[in-house]
């Protein structure tokens, strides 16, 4: 069985919490959150860089809103990605170096 994206999450922001140089919200998607926030809001080494998290079998894709979300801070610049494992979170921060 799949991990749920839940799970995915937590060891996603427990390995962002441990880094000196990464700060991560867990947006965890309330009433007074936009609809399509992303599930993690991070800033590692001053760039912005938004996660959303999803499960590896595809079995559930981004939504219309979290499409435009992602959208909308790739036009001003920042990173806004859609990851499956902590695999992708690591090679994504490598990336930015």
């Amino acid at each position: 069985m799949p991990r749920l994206e839940s799970t995915i999450q937590s060891v996603i922001v427990q390995y962002l919490r441990g880094r000196d140089d990464t700060y991560v919200v867990n947006v965890g998607g309330g009433a007074s959150t936009a609809r399509g926030t992303s599930d993690l809001l991070v800033c590692y080494k001053g760039r912005f860089v938004a996660l959303e998290v999803k499960r590896p079998d595809g079995s559930y894709g981004l939504t219309k809103p979290q499409a435009m979300r992602q959208e909308q801070i790739r036009r001003v610049d920042g990173i806004a990605e859609v990851v499956t494992s902590l695999a992708d979170v690591t090679t994504l921060l490598a990336s930015l170096d």
